[in-house]
């Protein structure tokens, strides 16, 4: 009989647990605030400062911004790190978060929004309020606010983490931070401090290695089409003093940035790659012109084990190696600009060659960022019904 108690007494127990209601606010009032820690960072208090906002927005209530040095109360949302936590708690909830993951985690009538190491806490608050409470950002300027005289949650235990750690798409509405943050995208711009800076992101070549600088003197520099070297084609990857300068030029850039962690060595936007008797001994080895171009870049990835070397997997070097494997830091850029827009990728008989692309890539590269086209080249401004290929193709 008393064991029967105890079971049923425990029962009782974990179905409170589970039926712990936190009320933020009720008619107009609160007795919660958010805390972050005294030492927090710009991007914990742009979290905390978003959380406010709408909070006020959907209930009319703004809840007071504290940090972590004044005493505890029991009903506080706790965002970032703080001393709200254990070490041994604090390391549960970032385990395995890594830059972009968040954890929402209920604990009494506490909430605790936990982020990786870039924009995570972020992507907690405004995941919290469209998972939980019914906003929605649908344009920079359009959003859907509830209009709730109660905020009442259940206990929470959500850990989200994006299985793509870039999430770009361009356009003008990802020039908006706001939405940017609300729909999760980022670039590998993200932390540039100076808008008019233009990063290394694609089609770097001739930054790195300006032909308007050096192809007069060193005409050796650049591609050989036809026996004829060419200043606007690409880079002649087999020439030792090419990979100085770029080396150089990188290094300049990176003293001026610290804080970008991508840097892209790639390939101009045409098809002149160099066939010198120097770039094709490499090219042979490998089965085309992607051999060079990535020995080059395993090259200077060496030069920068600190920093992510991102290079295009596009037209005449889409085709994977035969021998050579991209280095642990670098990125390959796999791009489908050829492929049919009106078919999915996996249906489309003219998109087999991507598809053994794609599969020959992943078995010698776990850092690959796919890059796709959602759009009608013949005709930019011409009505292009695709949303029937964007979720197979993902």
């Amino acid at each position: 009989m008393k064991i029967l108690i105890i079971t049923v007494i425990s029962l009782l127990s974990v179905s409170a647990v589970a039926q712990t209601k936190l009320v933020l606010v009720n008619e107009g009032k609160s007795n919660y605030q958010i805390i972050i820690s005294k030492n927090a960072d710009s991007t914990d208090k742009r979290a905390a400062f978003i959380l406010q906002d709408y909070i006020k927005k959907i209930a009319g209530v703004q809840l007071l911004l504290k940090t972590d040095a004044e005493a505890q109360n029991q009903t506080e949302i706790v965002i970032g790190k703080t001393n709200r936590c254990s070490k041994k708690e604090w390391g549960i909830l970032l385990n395995d978060l890594k830059e972009d993951g968040y954890y929402l985690k209920s604990k009494g009538k506490k909430l605790f929004i936990a982020g990786g190491t870039g924009k995570g806490v972020i992507y907690g608050v405004v995941g919290f309020l469209e998972d939980y409470l019914g906003c929605r950002k649908y344009a920079p300027q359009t959003e859907f606010i509830p209009d709730l005289k109660i905020i009442s949650i259940k206990s929470i235990n959500d850990k989200q983490v994006p299985p793509a750690g870039i999430r770009i798409i361009n356009g003008g509405f990802a020039d908006d931070t706001d939405y940017k943050d609300w729909r999760k995208i980022n670039t590998v711009a993200d932390n540039w401090s100076d808008k008019d800076w233009k990063g290394y992101y694609v089609h770097t070549f001739n930054r790195l290695v300006p032909s308007n600088n050096y192809f007069e003197a060193h005409p050796e520099y650049f591609s050989l089409i036809n026996n004829k070297r060419i200043p606007y084609g690409q880079l002649c990857l087999s020439n030792p003093e090419v990979f100085v300068i770029a080396v150089r030029k990188l290094k300049e850039e990176m003293l001026l940035h610290p804080q970008i962690k991508y840097w892209s060595v790639s390939q101009n936007d045409n098809y002149d790659y160099c066939q010198c008797d120097a770039c094709k001994k490499i090219d042979a080895i490998d089965g085309g012109p992607t051999g060079s171009l990535l020995n080059f870049v395993n090259k200077v990835a060496a030069a920068f084990p600190d920093k992510i070397i991102t290079t295009l997997a596009y037209q005449y070097s889409r085709k994977p190696p035969l021998q050579t494997w991209p280095a642990s830091n670098v990125m390959i850029t796999l791009c489908t600009i050829e492929l049919n827009r009106s078919l999915p990728i996996e249906s489309d008989p003219a998109s087999r060659s991507f598809k053994n692309d794609i599969i020959g890539w992943s078995k010698i590269c776990t850092n690959i960022m796919l890059w796709d086209y959602e759009v009608q080249f013949t005709n930019y401004l011409c009505p292009f019904p695709l949303f029937h290929t964007l979720q197979p193709n993902i």
